[in-house]
Order: structure tokens, then sequence, then C-alpha cells
């Protein structure tokens, strides 16, 4: 488990052995649904041709049996006990065609009225879906105005009555993609609710602000104008910077009080409120989107770049045409990581195949999840990935370096047949992505889609390229990279030299030699002017 939470058992999936590309996608709708239900990112479908064992499970199909009869007359939804489980139950979606289906999974996913699950089945409406923006998952925090704290928890969990010291801990995701000019830290005001000074020793009462267990505020709660806090409704106000190196994908903002009670007994009348006040606002406007790519770090982390849209509506996933077991479940375990990082299931998601019949002409991100030998045309996506072209000559002196001092292996390895994670930027768009999960055999794909959602193991998914060696996972650097998102030409200088001190430290001493060599062509041309003047003042 992790944090102490014990992890729950495999969702059986019950997948035919070909499945037409739009119950892939349905079946990827009602896992990442499940993981979105279960705020779980390790959730893990192991995927068996036919419903033999104990548990819960799922059963996405054409033409399936159930309470309906033999075929369903349309899309229908129905959840039944699992007949070798007492415990255990089906969740059944089904339809007279692929169409059919797509329709009961998003009917389900995204909560129609109409359709109610009681033990009993339930046709499905065609639910369109809502219209998605970038970034506007619920699970993250949104970007583009100041979000109340009221919306993110209840103001049971905000404030309460009487005076006991308390904490309140807000948790929050950021967009991994977050930049600020020069690292301005953004913003979080927190209204205080805190009793009458006749109440209260404000003196020695405190709040303090920390994030992510850094410590970064610590103010007494009084009135004074020269106070960094002021008054207003009643409230104390106070705006805390919070860094934007501090922040990671996953965030907890936490505030103590620690509120003094004039009188002996420590407590004040049971209406005096301590807390935040639901209006207290978090402001992460004054950043922009740009990511640094490939990079597996970010898809590890939070799913980026498919992240970006919460429907996953630029994303295609290429599978072989008939995926074994195990390479099913590896895209439902996908799936599901994806559901529970945005909690917001993936209804614009298309499925193709490694045959790419469309011509192979993708317009947005792919992510592709194949064993090599079934990979066939969708080794296109990956012309671009550095284990094929070796890396352009800047890369390859970058690895001779780090080599040298110790920091990472020199060379990618010769094999990728345990299992390998490539990112790479995709070759039929531009500013798109194409990340891949390959290995030798399905086994070896749900093993590294298994190291991929393990927190203990997320540190080693770094630069463009994991690769698995029995229980090692081992990180490269092998392609050159680029950028995807959008900022400002004014911050750009900003934002690289940023990242390249040497050749900032460069630029200043051109500059100098620049400003000191003007400087000396003028103090010459005045001289010389003197000269012929008979000027020999030396006043200038």
């Amino acid at each position: 488990g992790v944090g102490g939470r014990a992890h729950p058992p495999p969702v059986t999936g019950v997948g035919a052995p070909a499945p037409p590309p739009r119950v892939q996608a349905a079946g990827g709708m009602v896992a990442s649904w499940l993981g979105m239900k279960l705020h779980d990112r390790r959730i893990h479908f192991a995927v068996a041709p036919a419903l033999s064992g104990p548990g819960n499970a799922i059963v996405v199909g054409v033409g399936l049996p159930g309470p309906w009869g033999n075929a369903p007359a349309g899309p229908v939804v129905a959840e039944i006990p699992n007949p070798h489980d007492v415990f255990g139950t089906v969740l059944v979606v089904s339809g007279r065609t692929d169409t059919d289906v797509a329709t009961a999974a998003r009917a389900l996913v995204l909560g129609a009225p109409q359709l109610q699950i009681d033990g009993t089945h339930a046709a499905a409406p065609d639910v369109p879906p809502p219209a998605r923006r970038p970034y506007d998952a619920p699970g993250l925090l949104p970007t583009d105005h100041p979000v109340r704290l009221g919306d993110l928890l209840p103001d049971t969990q905000l404030h309460r009555a009487g005076l006991d010291p308390m904490v309140v801990d807000i948790p929050f995701a950021v967009p991994p993609d977050l930049h600020t000019w020069r690292s301005k830290p953004f913003i979080a005001r927190l209204r205080v609710m805190a009793p009458p000074g006749a109440l209260v020793d404000r003196q020695h009462s405190e709040v303090d602000v920390m994030l992510n267990g850094m410590f970064l505020h610590s103010y007494p709660l009084v009135s004074w104008s020269f106070n960094p806090f002021g008054r207003h409704d009643g409230l104390v106000e106070h705006d805390v910077e919070l860094p934007s190196w501090v922040l990671k994908e996953q965030n907890v903002l936490s505030v103590y009080f620690d509120v003094r009670a004039r009188t002996s007994g420590g407590q004040g009348p049971a209406v005096s409120e301590v807390g935040l006040d639901p209006s207290s606002t978090i402001d992460l406007s004054a950043s922009r989107h740009l990511a640094v790519l490939p990079s597996v770090k970010l898809f590890a982390m939070s799913g980026f770049p498919f992240s970006r849209m919460a429907d996953m509506s630029q994303t295609t996933v290429l599978l072989p045409p008939d995926p074994a077991p195990a390479t099913q479940g590896a895209f439902l375990d996908l799936m599901g990581f994806l559901g529970a990082v945005d909690q917001y299931p993936v209804t614009g998601l298309h499925v193709d195949t490694t045959d790419m019949h469309a011509g192979g002409e993708q317009a947005g991100d792919m992510l592709v999840i194949s064993p090599f030998d079934r990979l066939g045309a969708a080794s296109q996506a990956l012309a671009r990935a550095g284990y094929r072209t070796g890396g352009t000559w800047s890369v390859k002196a970058g690895q001779w370096m780090r080599h040298l001092v110790g920091m990472e292996a020199g060379n990618p390895p010769g094999s990728l047949d345990e299992g390998a994670l490539i990112a790479a930027q995709s070759p039929f768009a531009p500013h798109h992505s194409v990340v891949a999960l390959l290995g030798a055999t399905p086994d070896a794909l749900s093993a590294m889609a298994g190291d991929l959602r393990d927190p203990a193991r997320g540190e080693r998914f770094q630069g463009d390229m994991v690769v698995r060696h029995g229980a090692r996972l081992d990180n490269y650097r092998t392609a050159s990279a680029y950028t995807e998102g959008y900022m400002p030409a004014w911050m750009w200088p900003d934002w690289y030299l940023g990242g390249h001190p040497f050749l900032l430290y460069l630029l200043g001493v051109i500059g100098s030699v620049a400003g000191t060599s003007c400087a000396m062509s003028v103090l010459r041309a005045r001289s010389r002017k003197r000269v012929l003047n008979d000027d020999l003042t030396g006043n200038l």
C-alpha cells in the first residue's frame, strides 16, 4: 500500500481475443472511471478470456449475455453477482454493436441520470461528452483564475468552533509544466477567522504556514497597522507567497492555528470560529505552460502530456490487432492511472491498431503499447526515438560527459526485451509526443506498467528512456529536446538562460567586452578631435 493504506486486489477484466478498437476504448473509459472513483493510481486489471475466479470484475464487449437474455437490444449496463464469489460483483457493459458498447460506457462514466445500477440491467442513453479545454481536469488546480479554498474542501475541514490548536491541510495538484517570470512565487490569499481580541491573546497567538513540509511564514494575530495582516470584514487577511520551485505535481498547503485564550480554561465561547474562511484563494494565474520534452518523468508522475486534456481527446492509443491478455491489462492499468490523475474518465480517447490502417498520419499525441514483434507500422511513430536514431551529436557528447562524471550510463543497452518506456517527439505532428511501452513479451509490458505506477520507483523514471533489467530500472537521455506549450517572447530569455548559467556568464563577458570596446572607441575619437583642434586642456 501507499502511505499505510492497503492496496486493493486487482480487478478482473474479461476481454475477447481480438476486440474492435472502439470496444477497447470503451474498456479504457471504464478503467479510467474506476481509477477516478478509487483515487488510486496503482489500480491493476488482470485480464482473462473468461470469468473464472473470485473478486470483482468488468466485462465489456459486443452481444454479451446478461439479465436481458442472450443478447442486448441496445446499449446496456448491468451489475450482477459473480457466480464464483458471493462477495464479488461483475459490471457488464454491452450492446448490439461496438458503437452501442461505447455509448453504454460513456453513459456509465459520465453518470447519466437515467442510468441507475441496482443489481438489474439498465438501458444506457446516448450522453454526448462535454467539450474540454486544456488543463481543466477536475484533479488539477485551475491556472487561469484564483481558486477558492471552499471549492477544494468542505467548510467543516476549513474551520471549527473552539480555540483548540488545529491544522488545516489543503491538498492540490498542479500541471507539471508551469513557469513564471524569474520564478515569481504564486500567491495564496488566506483569510483567517479569528475571535475578537477580548477573547484571545493576539500577541501570542500564531498562524504558521507550510508548503509540502517546508516552513513558509509565521505571524501573530494582531490587528496593528504595521503588521502584514489586515482586517477585512472581521477576518485577518494575508497574502502568502508560495515558491514555484517548491511546488510538485501533488502538494499540501498546511496552516497551523495556535490561538491562545485570555481565560485560564483555554476555551472561548462555542460560537467562536477558528480557521480559514472559504473565500481564501490560491492563485496560479501568473503562470505559463511550457514543457521540455521528451520526458518519461512527466509521464510517470502525472501522465503528461496526455493528461493535458482530461478526456484524452488529443490522444491515440496504438495496440496490436489481437492483443494478449497481459497487453490488454497494461492498457487498462494505464487508463486507470490517467483517470486517477485527472479525476476524469477518458471519454475522448481514440484507439487504433499498430497496423495504423488510417495511413499512419496521427495529428495528436500517441501512446503505443505493444510487444516488439507486434509493433508493425507503429514503429514509424518512434522514428525520432533516441534508441533508434542514436541521438544527435550534442546528445552523444552530453552522454559521454555524464558518463565520465558518473551521473548515468553512457550508452543505451542493446536489449529492451525485459521492458522499456520510451518518450520521443512525434514524427507526424510538430510539438506533439509519442510514449511507447515496449517489451519482448506481453508480460514484460505488464511488469513495466506496474513499475511505472509504483510511487516507490518514481525516482528511477528520468530522461527519455527507462529500461527494465530484472528488478533494476536504468534511465537514459538519448534524444534532443523539444518544447510543448506556449510562453510569451519576453519570457523566453529568462527561461532559457535560467537553465544555462555558463551561457549567461559568457553573454555577460561578451557584453562587458563590447561595452568597453565602444567606450574606448568613443574616447579615442574625442581625443583625436582635441589634438586636431589643438585643445590640450583634457576637458571632454
